[in-house]
């Protein structure tokens, strides 16, 4: 039987969902109107920079994480898929990683063919904060390379169900530094843990205990039953 006690993490997700059997960090960029009522990420994606009002942004940012309930920035990240400029894109995720260093916040990050990238910024601004690679489903290359950094995490999503790739590096990622999350996705996330149990050959209740640990850790909540006892 499940332990009821607890709950699912959705690690990162564009959807609001009324459980009480989930905790979700429902994504916000800037210039959203947000609902304080659940925890939020809160940040400037690289497809949504707005050359016009990322300086704005930054500041926007920096006043949502007086909200208790933000407890990570991002989505941010690189991206050379699209056509934006890419040294702008880095001078953008380079203050909001230094943002995020000055507030203690984790960053979730998106990245596409820029994974190098990012490890050289972390190094060279001397980033010490959690770093969640969201939607994680790289070659196991890149897989390998970021397990040897042990600020990074790594968030398994919708292509867990799937991709032979993405099943191999939740294998071979340890407990502790894993997430699960729906993203954009209309996939449970129930349905992400079933997959990720399967995989890793534990039982749910194992993997939500772990999962609820990181996610105390690492974002750096307590969370409490209403009449005050851990959940744990």
């Amino acid at each position: 039987m499940t332990n009821t006690k607890i709950k699912f993490i959705d690690t990162h997700t564009h959807h609001l969902i009324e459980s009480e059997d989930i905790i979700l960090i429902k994504n916000y960029f800037p210039k959203d109107l947000i609902s304080s009522d659940t925890f939020f990420s809160i940040g400037i994606h690289p497809w949504y920079i707005d050359l016009n009002t990322s300086e704005a942004e930054i500041k926007l940012i920096e006043i949502h994480f007086k909200n208790q309930n933000c407890i990570a920035i991002g989505e941010c990240g690189l991206d050379r898929a699209i056509k934006f400029d890419y040294q702008y894109q880095k001078s953008i995720f380079i203050k909001q990683l230094k943002l995020a260093q000055k507030h203690k916040k984790p960053a979730i990050i998106h990245s596409v063919k820029a994974y190098q990238d990012i490890i050289n910024i972390i190094k060279t601004e001397k980033i010490t904060i959690p770093i969640i690679f969201h939607g994680f489903s790289k070659n196991q290359h890149i897989h390998s390379v970021c397990l040897k950094i042990p600020t990074f995490y790594f968030s398994f999503g919708k292509s867990l169900l799937n991709s032979s790739t993405t099943q191999k590096n939740l294998l071979g990622t340890p407990l502790n530094r894993i997430f699960l999350e729906t993203d954009d996705s209309q996939v449970a996330i129930e349905e992400i843990y079933q997959k990720a149990s399967l995989i890793k050959n534990i039982s749910i209740d194992s993997l939500k205990n772990q999962l609820f640990l990181n996610f105390q850790n690492i974002f750096n909540v307590d969370l409490k039953e209403e009449n005050g006892e851990k959940l744990a």
